[in-house]
């Protein structure tokens, strides 16, 4: 087998670039440089050009907000209870209390009213 150079691999002519591209057995080189250096070749017309594969992007979505009004009056939405509360010096679990309808406040922080959906067993005349 011959030496694969990581470097050489997109440099047009190169002994790792023919082998890989122009070669009989390029499949076979192909193979090997991917076990060796890991990546993917993309296939751009008759030759194939090798590039890194880039690990996938982690998107950090919050399973619920939890909603409160604090001393202004301005809404709050709190995607991760522990932080927010490390940040600002809170009680997490008091501040669990107001939400859950145990405390009506603390340190002017009250649990914002979740909006009332219509009763499914009101008469509706049709």
């Amino acid at each position: 087998m011959k030496i694969l150079k990581k470097e050489e691999i997109n440099t047009l002519y190169s002994r790792t670039w023919v082998a890989c591209n122009d070669d009989s057995k390029s499949k076979q080189y192909k193979i090997e440089f991917l076990r060796k250096f890991g990546g993917e070749f993309i296939e751009s017309g008759k030759y194939s050009k090798w590039q890194k594969k880039q690990p996938p992007v982690k998107i950090y979505v919050p399973l619920r907000l939890l909603k409160f009004i604090d001393n202004t009056g301005k809404v709050i939405e709190i995607d991760h209870m522990t932080d927010y509360c490390l940040e600002r010096k809170l009680s997490r679990s008091a501040m669990y209390e107001v939400l859950s309808g145990v405390r009506k406040s603390y340190k002017g922080y009250k649990a914002l009213p979740l909006p009332t959906s219509p009763s499914l067993d009101t008469d509706i005349e049709v």
